[in-house]
C-alpha cells in the first residue's frame, strides 16, 4: 500500500527500490545472491567447475573477512558438491556464517525448479532432497522464502505448494 513503484533487476544481485508515498523516501535493498542453473547449457560438473566453485570460494572468504556482508544461496545440489570438498575448518567457519544469518539458504531445493520440473511430485522430491541436506548439515528446518529468480515458468500450483512447504514468502521474477 505504501509503494508507488518497485523495480527489480537481477544480475549478480537483486535490487529492489521502493518509493514511499508518505515520506517520499527512497529505500534501496541490494540482495547479494547467485543463480546457478543445475542443467542448462553445460553439464552439472562443467557448470560447477567453471563457475560455482569459484563463486562459493570467493563468497565464503568475503563473508569471513567482512562481518557486515550477507549472502543468500539457493541451489543445494551445487552447494553440496562444494561442501563435500571442504576441510573441517572451512565447514566450521561456514556453519558459523549460517548460524549468524550472514549466509542464508532460501528455497533450499536441490535445484530451483521451473518448467523442467513442474509436476507436484517432482517438485516435492527435489525440495525434500535439498531440505534434508540442510537439516543434516546445518540443523536448519525449512528455509523461510521460496525463490524463483529466473524460471521459465512454473506450475499453477507452485504458490500453494510453497505455502504447504511452510515458506513465509515466495519471490519470483521473469
Amino acid at each position: 500500500p505504501h509503494s508507488m513503484f518497485r523495480f527489480i533487476a537481477t544480475v549478480f544481485f537483486l535490487l529492489t527500490i521502493t518509493l514511499t508515498s508518505q515520506t517520499q523516501e527512497l529505500n534501496v535493498h541490494i540482495i547479494p545472491h547467485t543463480h546457478d542453473d543445475v542443467g542448462w547449457d553445460k553439464t552439472v560438473q562443467q557448470y560447477y567447475d567453471d563457475a560455482v566453485v569459484h563463486i562459493l570460494d570467493t563468497v565464503t572468504t568475503a563473508l569471513e573477512t567482512n562481518s557486515s556482508r550477507k549472502f543468500i544461496y539457493v541451489e543445494i545440489k551445487f552447494f553440496s558438491m562444494w561442501w563435500s570438498q571442504q576441510t573441517p575448518s572451512k565447514k566450521a567457519s561456514v556453519r558459523n556464517l549460517v548460524k549468524q544469518g550472514r549466509l542464508e539458504f532460501i528455497n533450499g531445493g536441490w535445484a530451483m525448479n521451473d518448467e523442467a520440473c513442474t509436476h507436484y511430485q517432482e517438485t516435492a522430491d527435489q525440495m525434500t532432497l535439498g531440505h534434508r541436506f540442510l537439516q543434516e548439515e546445518f540443523g536448519i528446518g525449512i528455509p523461510r522464502i521460496g525463490w524463483h529468480i529466473d524460471p521459465f515458468g512454473h506450475a499453477n500450483t507452485q504458490g500453494a505448494q510453497f505455502a504447504d512447504i511452510g515458506f513465509d514468502a515466495f519471490m519470483f521474477v521473469r
